[in-house]
């Protein structure tokens, strides 16, 4: 087990108005293939918001606290608007943005440089990470939608939800890729967030790295989903996602790339797919009053 305490952050995140000059104090424990940040912001010395953020990764590749890059910022949830989609809002009670940036491995001489190869000193990881935020700023509410977001650096923000869970608000999502995250109030129908889902996941099929038979395949058990959400047939749909999740985890890298690493030169649509689909499910299983 390692347990390290991160430096302090100052860096000004780009598109954000930070409050101040706030400073994280940000704390990780890791514990095979688990890490844990114990964040306090602006610092421990002057507590204003406190959260955990956990992270279980698939297969990690040298996982280290150094090479998780966790920072986090008070924010004004004004400044975020623009990024965020419609009808959802930062919470007033917890202004914040966590950014998990690793930062890039020494740059090798061999192009075919793989994941796992003998000097890799890099975070890597092969399909997805199940994310947790959990803070005690928010009360869990069933009848509050909140909700985990993920945006890449300065770019907009979207839902991957897959679980709000009771005690302290726990908002989780499974993720292919890191960059910044906030919590925020959802206020569109569930209706809504599902067609959202389902055009998004039908946009990453659409990746020409995914070999085509394999998104044909792919695609067609998520129009039978589809079919069946349209005609508000919410247990079928559900049914039928386990389906298309079945048949994402049969596939090979061949056919679906799943690996990311630090320097953001690999494709990883399984992990992004994944991602998507299990906030489908988390979607799907309210309707169904699951």
């Amino acid at each position: 087990m390692t347990r390290v305490p991160t430096w302090p952050v100052a860096v000004l995140l780009a598109g954000l108005s930070v409050v101040g000059a706030a400073k994280a104090d940000v704390v990780v424990t890791i514990t095979g293939n688990i890490a844990v940040a114990e964040i306090t912001l602006p610092n421990a010395a002057a507590p204003l918001y406190t959260a955990t953020l956990r992270l279980e990764f698939d297969e990690p590749e040298n996982l280290s606290v150094l090479n998780l890059g966790i920072e986090a910022q008070i924010i004004d949830p004004a400044s975020l608007l623009p990024r965020l989609p419609a009808s959802t809002m930062i919470p007033a009670e917890f202004p914040v943005l966590v950014r998990v940036e690793p930062p890039q491995g020494a740059q090798l001489l061999n192009s075919s440089f793989e994941l796992a190869e003998p000097g890799s000193d890099e975070l890597g990881f092969r399909r997805s990470v199940v994310m947790e935020l959990r803070t005690v700023h928010l009360p869990f509410d069933p009848n509050r939608p909140l909700r985990l977001l993920r945006a890449p650096l300065g770019g907009n923000f979207l839902d991957l939800t897959n679980n709000v869970l009771p005690g302290s608000a726990r908002a989780s999502a499974r993720s292919g890729g890191f960059s910044e995250f906030v919590i925020v109030d959802e206020m569109r129908t569930l209706e809504v967030q599902a067609i959202d889902r389902f055009v998004r996941l039908d946009q990453l099929l659409g990746d020409p790295v995914i070999d085509p038979d394999t998104g044909s395949v792919l695609r067609n058990a998520l129009t039978q989903c589809r079919k069946r959400f349209d005609n508000q047939q919410y247990p079928e749909a559900l049914k039928s996602l386990a389906v298309f999740d079945g048949l994402i985890v049969v596939t090979s890298p061949e056919q679906m790339p799943d690996r990311w690493r630090a320097r953001r030169d690999l494709s990883n649509p399984r992990g992004e797919i994944e991602a998507l689909s299990a906030s489908l499910g988390f979607v799907l299983r309210q309707l169904a009053g699951d």
